[in-house]
């Protein structure tokens, strides 16, 4: 039998020892005589046992005194008696619902019922009377009698209590079991009988909890006064409130927000939390910290939040013309303390709180390892981490739950599901080597887990492209998960990471293999589950790096026919009937995408593409502003939150801006322009383009003040593009803009789109013999990102076609030479720079050097037509018949069936 130490509600045990103040006792008049007088010392050891809910010597004291007088006890300590062995018998049982007792306790508890109603017929004071019908309908509950619960309370008269003069704990502590009780019975009654309606009840029953958690708040008080006061220390005791008191107390607030009276809850938790905080409170506190902060996240968010200066009460909401009740004492709001004044201080204080108290509470049972009570802590070790994430969240503020992640793992270090967490905020904030080792130590606690497995084999590939290690997870996951919803998802990350790799192995018997590989995980994939539409967009994919597009063109009518709003599938569709030469199909998939789903800046550039092969090059230029536009809304939020938020909304009438009369003349340099601004005092602003490392170029250009204002305000100016509607012959409007000014620190993600949407006007530039324009184009995506090969490879291809039109070999050869070398310095297997440097090589025969660059460049990309037709072209030089027709028939074979955009671009999304 458990004795008031071990009780299963108690957070803590802690010795309690002092010398209680001065009571309100029983009434027993002044011994005149030496029996009366040991009588009341006898007394007063009860009182001292009782109060502080050592029961079990209270009985043995009571057997020790039958046994010394050999006579029946006193009516008083029968009572004394029957209330130990209640109370008792109570921690036994557990939190009642709707269990059956076991007959021995049941049979107890009716003996107990029927020697206290004896003691009723007894000469007993009016308050122990009181007392001893408040024990009879606590058993009467604890029975399921409730109406017989019911009807015992009202005989107790409690409204006729004097509260505030009760000083004694333990007849306070029954007291608010009292109103406890009936507020339990109200509640079970009302859910019981469908004839009551709850709003008849509903006032009365929270008016009841709410008296009982004032006075249980106001015991709790006093219990730690008079052991301060008897020891002059802070020792804790071992005085708790108990499991019915408790769930009084968490049950109250939630009550008003069942029933709509969310201000009303607001405050009830805030009025009990400002109570001062004892060892009896402690757990009930957490658990209403944890509420409060659910009702704040849910109700009270923005502008709906209310200050908790604002919500103070002075009296007690069951305060009645009859009944007062003592308030409990409160943390002053004076004195430094702190007071949150806004939501996400008050979230903070409500996770430090609940914090404090599980670590507080963890390190004084750290010898207690596998007990109930740490067990039970650690439970709760995981649910203030559960609502940390939750509020952290909710509020937008990541980056501040990652402490409180920290610190919970280390607390509860076997504990995987925190594990788990911590690894997720890690991929949040960006650290996936952290998450990968955070992951790891999840192996160890939970080596069986499939999730941990599917998590780090997904980091290792889209984040860290560690393809070998996400090999192994995705293989490990397969032999954990065979053909189930994880095995499936591990098929695909194999069949995924292979295709990569294939892609980046320059072995062509090797590539062919992982390619084999690839192709049979997702056809494995496919048959465990027919129905997963990424399957089928995957075994797509692979047929069409494949070149088997009459395959992959029924595999992504499969993923459309499951799934018709998975973006990239549409994407898929468009490049497959590019490949067959349908623009104009391709390009009404696309039109139709756009009109149904949100802009995305890849399926954009592949509509430019269509429509330049479909209208011309004049309409797709008009495309451009519409995707650079389309480019600001996408990154807008990154780009301020890197730049520190101090960047601006541009307005639409921005992209208005008149024409700006820039005319840019790059100096030939192998390396990419960096453009200069100075402002002068005549108004204008000077543009100078010069190489990186020298120090000016004569290339300078004045622009009105007017339109300096596109250079000013970071990444939001990217959006001042000028219209594209006047005649496409005139210089290139779409540079003059301040994209190229963008802060380095942005994502590159961002910057990379935004260089490819340059690019990409270059070559539209290109093909209507603007190289002036192009070169201006180039110059924005030069600045945009660090070096890239595709603007060295652009520039030397527009110094080549020059060289050509003035039909000379020297300078600009050169220049264009050198240009092809920077990229191929960047990026070693760039096809089209290979081919370049390939024919330049032939051009002055030096067949060695040109097959050299040809075969490198079919090293980068083995579905490259242009470097098998320059292969056979050179081979038919060279006299070699027979390897050029081969040459040749592949590079056919391969430009029949090449798409408007490469394969590669398309996302490899393993969920959706």
């Amino acid at each position: 039998m458990r004795t008031a130490q071990q009780h299963p509600s108690e957070l803590s045990f802690f010795p309690f020892h002092h010398h209680h103040h001065p009571s309100k006792q029983l009434s027993v008049p002044p011994p005149p005589t030496p029996h009366q007088r040991k009588s009341w010392t006898l007394q007063m050891d009860f009182e001292r046992l009782r109060q502080d809910g050592l029961w079990e010597k209270a009985i043995a004291l009571c057997e020790q005194q039958k046994q010394h007088n050999g006579m029946p006890s006193e009516p008083l300590h029968n009572f004394y008696l029957c209330e130990a062995r209640l109370e008792r018998l109570a921690e036994a049982i557990p939190e009642r619902r709707t269990t059956t007792l076991p007959d021995g306790i049941q049979r107890s508890l009716v003996d107990l019922k029927n020697a206290l109603g004896t003691l009723l017929r007894t000469p007993l004071p009016i308050d122990v009377q009181r007392l001893v019908r408040i024990l009879i309908a606590k058993i009467c509950f604890l029975l399921g009698d409730l109406n017989d619960c019911l009807i015992g309370l009202e005989k107790c008269d409690l409204p006729a209590v004097d509260l505030p003069q009760e000083t004694n704990r333990r007849n306070l502590k029954l007291l608010a079991e009292a109103f406890a009780l009936k507020g339990w019975c109200l509640t079970k009654l009302s859910l019981a009988n469908a004839k009551l309606k709850r709003s008849e009840r509903s006032e009365k029953l929270m008016t009841e909890f709410e008296v009982s958690n004032d006075i249980a708040l106001r015991c709790a008080n006093i219990t730690d006064t008079a052991h301060k006061d008897a020891n002059g220390s802070t020792e804790l005791s071992a005085f708790y409130l108990g499991g019915l008191l408790e769930e009084a107390l968490v049950k109250c607030p939630n009550l008003f927000a069942k029933n709509g009276w969310l201000s009303a809850a607001l405050v009830r938790f805030r009025d009990t939390l400002r109570a001062v905080e004892t060892p009896a409170t402690r757990r009930a506190r957490l658990r209403l910290s944890r509420q409060l902060l659910e009702l704040l996240l849910r109700c009270f968010l923005g502008s709906n939040y209310v200050d908790p200066r604002m919500t103070e009460r002075q009296t007690s909401a069951g305060e009645s013309a009859t009944l007062h009740v003592p308030r409990p004492k409160k943390y002053p709001a004076s004195g430094g303390a702190f007071v949150p004044v806004s939501l996400l201080e008050e979230v903070i204080l409500l996770l430090q709180i609940c914090e404090a108290v599980v670590v507080r509470e963890m390190a004084t049972r750290a010898g207690d390892e596998g007990s109930p009570t740490r067990r039970l802590l650690l439970a709760y070790s995981v649910a203030v981490s559960d609502a940390c994430v939750v509020a952290y969240s909710r509020l937008s503020q990541v980056q501040l739950g990652l402490p409180f992640i920290e610190r919970a793992a280390k607390l509860n270090s076997n504990s995987p599901h925190i594990w788990r967490q911590y690894a997720m905020y890690c991929v949040i904030k960006g650290d996936y080597r952290k998450a990968l080792h955070v992951l790891e130590q999840c192996f160890r606690v939970m080596p069986t887990d499939r999730t941990i497995y599917l998590f780090a084999a997904r980091i290792s590939i889209d984040y860290l492209l560690d393809l070998d290690r996400g090999i192994k997870y995705a293989e490990a996951l397969c032999q954990l998960a065979e053909k189930s919803r994880f095995g499936v998802r591990a098929r695909l990350l194999l069949g995924t990471a292979c295709s990569v790799k294939a892609s980046r192995v320059r072995d062509l018997d090797g590539q062919a293999g992982l390619r084999a590989t690839a192709l049979k995980h997702f056809l494995h994939a496919e048959a465990d589950d027919p129905g997963d539409f990424l399957v089928h967009y995957h075994l797509a994919l692979e047929y069409c790096l494949l070149r088997q597009l009459q395959d992959a063109f029924r595999a992504v009518k499969k993923c459309l026919r499951i799934n018709m709003d998975f973006l990239p599938a549409h994407h898929l569709l468009a490049l497959l009937l590019s490949c067959w030469k349908r623009y104009e199909e391709a390009l009404n998939v696309l039109e139709k995408v756009e009109m149904e789903f949100e802009e995305d800046i890849e399926v954009g550039l592949t509509k430019i593409r269509l429509q330049a092969a479909v209208k011309g090059a004049d309409d797709a230029l008009r495309s451009c502003r519409h995707v650079l536009t389309a480019w600001k809304k996408t990154y807008e939020h990154d780009l301020q939150d890197s730049d520190g938020g101090m960047n601006t909304t541009i307005s639409p009438e921005t992209l208005q801006l008149p024409t700006s009369p820039l005319t840019l003349q790059l100096a030939t340099s192998p390396l990419p322009q960096q453009l200069a601004t100075t402002f002068h005092r005549d108004g204008t602003l000077t543009v100078s383009s010069h190489p990186k490392g020298s120090p000016s170029s004569p290339g300078m250009v004045s622009v009105d003040r007017g339109d300096a204002a596109s250079f000013r305000g970071g990444a939001d100016s990217i959006a001042t593009v000028p219209r594209t509607d006047g005649a496409p012959g005139t210089r290139s409007e779409m540079a003059s803009t301040t994209g190229s000014y963008l802060q380095r620190n942005s994502p590159q993600r961002a910057f990379m789109m935004q260089l490819n949407i340059w690019t990409l006007m270059a070559e539209l530039y290109m093909s209507l013999e603007q190289p002036d324009s192009a070169l201006e184009c180039l110059a924005e995506a030069a600045i945009v990102a660090p070096p890239s090969h595709l603007v060295y490879h652009l520039q030397g291809v527009i110094a080549l076609k020059s060289t050509a039109e003035r039909r000379t070999t020297g300078s600009a050869a050169d220049e264009a030479r050198r240009y092809f070398e920077d990229a191929l310095a960047i990026n070693p297997w760039y096809a089209p720079s290979h081919i370049q440097m390939g024919r330049m090589q032939r051009r002055d025969l030096c067949f060695p050097e040109a097959e050299r660059h040809f075969r490198a460049a079919l090293l980068g990309d083995t579905a490259c037509h242009e470097a098998w037709a320059a292969l056979g072209e050179l081979y038919v030089e060279k006299g070699n018949d027979d390897l050029a027709m081969e040459c040749l028939e592949k590079a056919r074979t391969l430009e029949t069936t090449k798409s408007i955009q490469p394969f590669a671009n398309l996302p490899r999304c393993v969920s959706y």
